[in-house]
């Protein structure tokens, strides 16, 4: 199950600081979950919908859930693992369902 969790936007603080509301990502992490915090969110006209961004935590692979192709710097690999870059194309998700800031998790 690929579940998209949306994170609640930078806010000022009392001092006119941004600050990042929200749980961290690696907070609550279950055995084996993977998590991935979207950095980007791009449409492949005829493929689909493609998240990019760095793995935070567990691993995942092609085929699995809704994930049907990872690429890692212009290179199609068959796992994303903790701290790859990398670019998730995702099948029946649409582009309106994912945000720069949302965080894909998979639960094994």
């Amino acid at each position: 199950m690929v579940r998209l969790t949306p994170v609640p936007q930078a806010r000022p603080d009392r001092r006119g600081r941004r600050r990042r509301l929200g749980r961290s990502v690696r907070r609550g992490v279950r055995s084996g979950e993977f998590q991935l915090p979207i950095a980007d969110v791009f449409t492949i006209a005829g493929r689909g919908v493609v998240v990019v961004g760095q793995v935070a935590a567990g691993a995942s692979v092609v085929g699995e859930t809704t994930i049907v192709g990872i690429e890692a710097f212009r290179k199609r690999v068959d796992v994303a693992r903790q701290g790859d870059m990398v670019g998730l194309m995702l099948r029946g998700v649409s582009r309106e369902q994912v945000h720069a800031g949302d965080i894909v998790v998979v639960r094994q």
